[in-house]
């Protein structure tokens, strides 16, 4: 199926890139995906970013941020590593009040996308909606390694009769993801 397809990219992706080189990292809001948690939550709030108030609500390894991204109020979720404290994800989540906007704000991203970075794309549909993994290169040649992904989708979240839309923008580096995962074995 197509999501066993893209369970085992992803596994691809997290275990052979270990033994590779990494030429660059991903950058979240122009902050590369690296460094402390403290570091990149100081350079997120320079950018008017403020820790959202549910963020101690979340499990450690993930901060809440609230603030713009793309011109559009979003909520930032932050993922690091909780032993070396080192950050490795980040995304946005952009909530709307339509099926078309979420729809539509999907294919303007994605477009605004692949037109910033070297990308190949795996278009698919989760939860009945578009989403698309872009895999990020940092060259494009036959021997350039990912430097990270951006997987976009939409959710919808229900509450007192109405229906909201959540487009979710979410970067992963590849050596910071690699790292983390590295870190988590360590415990098995």
């Amino acid at each position: 199926t197509d999501h066993s397809m893209k369970k085992l990219a992803l596994i691809l992706f997290l275990f052979v890139l270990p033994a590779l080189a990494i030429a660059d990292n991903l950058a979240f809001m122009g902050i590369p995906l690296t460094g402390t948690i403290d570091n990149f939550s100081a350079k997120l709030s320079k950018k008017g970013l403020k820790m959202s108030p549910y963020s101690k609500e979340l499990p450690a390894g993930v901060r809440s941020f609230e603030g713009t991204f793309i011109g559009r109020d979003a909520a930032i979720y932050v993922y690091y590593d909780t032993k070396k404290r080192t950050v490795y994800r980040a995304k946005a989540c952009i909530t709307v009040q339509s099926e078309g906007l979420a729809e539509s704000l999907f294919e303007e991203v994605k477009n605004m996308l692949c037109n910033k970075y070297i990308t190949v794309v795996d278009d698919g549909t989760q939860g009945g909606y578009n989403s698309s993994r872009l895999i990020v290169y940092q060259e494009a040649s036959e021997t350039a390694m990912p430097i990270g992904l951006i997987d976009l989708y939409i959710t919808t979240f229900d509450q007192f009769y109405t229906k909201s839309y959540i487009l979710h923008i979410d970067y992963v580096d590849a050596e910071g993801i690699n790292s983390n995962t590295n870190s988590m074995m360590e415990d098995l």
